[in-house]
């Protein structure tokens, strides 16, 4: 029952994010500011392969990846709609943000936190041009069926006050869309993570396990966090901070609390930890990663209504390795620097 009731917490704690930004986009939309605002940028944004209506969803993406997702229903192009959609769990969400500004005021001086706040920002933006650009070739490579790219308005609309039961009927179906068809995922997996964070090849082990870093490796999330802590070691990454971030696919804010239970202390203590356990050069490589690794379930679940399972796959496994990529990148040069 624990299980079930914090796995629907999770989903329930996304319904503001959720409701705020298929507000913000549906008003936009309606009210013709879409066109307006996007009509500039059109032949740029379609040199590099995005559409320009999808700029739009990408900005909303740094609210929330998963509401910003689950909008792009509403491009008329499949193929636009299909490329926006891959395109943004690129965009660092809040949450991400959040656990980026953390690492960062661990390591970092002052003075530099706040350069290093904008990095993920700028990576982000230079992965999305490059990624967008590879997109349509791939795409017809694996032999997805592309629908003509239809051409954009050079008609500017009036813009108007879209206040009626049409809009709030779009806002309501952008919710409720998110609350039954990737709650009930949601919930699964966020239930799943928790059965494997109490339990090992021993046996049940309890709830217990999640407040105690002893008891916890002992479990079948340690041992998972083992098998993936290679990957990271050349990194100078400990496996505590690896096996953190297998949580993130829950909701990005748990990468913190899981640190804290792996390293046995409190939220609060997280930084001090961090500011032992990390070196610079392994802090920034952190944080890259931490960039471009994949979204929480939510927003896979809503990328795959939208775009497909396989779609979804490829463009997860595409994430992990330009993550991984460049937070190798990353390290070499800041060891060179520093």
């Amino acid at each position: 029952m624990d299980a079930v009731w914090n796995s629907t917490s999770i989903v329930l704690s996304f319904i503001p994010y959720v409701f705020g930004v298929a507000l913000i986009i549906a008003f936009i939309e309606d009210s013709g500011l879409i066109i307006r605002l996007t009509f500039p940028l059109e032949k740029w944004l379609r040199r590099i392969g995005l559409p320009s209506r999808g700029l739009i969803y990408l900005i909303a993406g740094v609210g929330c990846n998963v509401p910003a997702t689950s909008s792009t229903v509403a491009i008329p192009s499949s193929t636009d709609r299909l490329i926006t959609a891959l395109m943004i769990p690129y965009i660092p969400c809040m949450a991400r943000l959040l656990v980026i500004s953390l690492i960062a005021a661990a390591i970092l001086p002052s003075q530099l936190t706040g350069v290093v706040m904008i990095l993920p920002f700028v990576t982000s933006l230079i992965g999305v041009m490059v990624m967008s650009r590879l997109l349509l070739p791939l795409l017809t490579y694996i032999r997805v069926k592309l629908a003509a790219r239809v051409p954009y308005a050079y008609e500017l609309p009036q813009l108007i006050i879209p206040i009626n039961r049409f809009f709030v009927k779009k806002v309501w179906h952008y919710t409720y869309e998110f609350l039954v068809r990737a709650g009930i995922l949601i919930v699964a997996f966020s239930a799943l993570m928790w059965v494997l964070s109490i339990s090992g090849p021993s046996g049940l082990i309890g709830p217990e396990a999640l407040t105690n870093p002893t008891l916890i490796r002992s479990t079948w999330f340690s041992l998972i966090g083992d098998l993936i802590s290679p990957v990271f070691k050349p990194l100078n990454i400990p496996w505590q901070l690896s096996a953190s971030l297998m949580y993130g696919y829950v909701f990005k804010e748990v990468i913190l609390s899981s640190m804290a239970v792996l390293y046995g202390t409190s939220e609060e203590g997280v930084i001090n930890v961090l500011h032992s356990a990390l070196q610079l050069p392994s802090a920034l490589a952190l944080i890259t990663f931490i960039t471009f690794y994949s979204p929480c379930i939510a927003t896979l679940v809503t990328e795959t209504r939208i775009v497909g399972v396989r779609l979804t796959v490829i463009n997860t496994i595409a994430q992990l390795l330009l993550a991984l990529a460049l937070s190798y990148i990353v390290y070499a040069i800041a060891l060179l620097v520093v």
